[in-house]
């Protein structure tokens, strides 16, 4: 049974998504906007013979949003810089037919500070946790 619940992000005080799952205890979070992203999985340990938890954590380096004009969206949490060579290759493909233009975005964030590259962003982006 999972319970969603909107909460700061640890990494840029923007709204991020928390999704516990009170039956295994599994819980995701993760932030649209800065990318950061959490994953705490229940998995088993077939040699021992137990379950345990495996925790994980990404600083978020920003997201990209790519929607196709048939309807498809890929959301990406960037858990690592992107170097200009796949910033070239994302702003190749932001500028072909197949892609929504108004409703795809790359946005980059460093240092606390969020970059627009292309597109732009949904309109409460911008706002702070307690500001949504």
């Amino acid at each position: 049974m999972d319970f969603l619940l909107l909460k700061a992000c640890p990494q840029c005080g923007r709204v991020a998504v928390e999704d516990d799952d009170f039956l295994t205890n599994e819980k995701y979070v993760y932030c649209d906007c800065c990318g950061y992203n959490l994953i705490r999985e229940l998995k088993y340990d077939v040699k021992v013979g137990k379950h345990y938890f495996d925790e994980k954590e990404y600083k978020g380096y920003g997201v990209l949003v790519l929607t196709r004009r048939d309807g498809r969206l890929t959301e990406t949490l960037l858990n690592s810089p992107l170097s200009d060579i796949e910033i070239n290759k994302y702003k190749k493909l932001f500028m072909s037919k197949k892609i929504k233009r108004k409703k795809s975005y790359l946005v980059l964030f460093k240092d606390g500070r969020f970059d627009i590259i292309f597109g732009q962003p949904p309109e409460k982006f911008h706002l702070s946790f307690e500001e949504y």
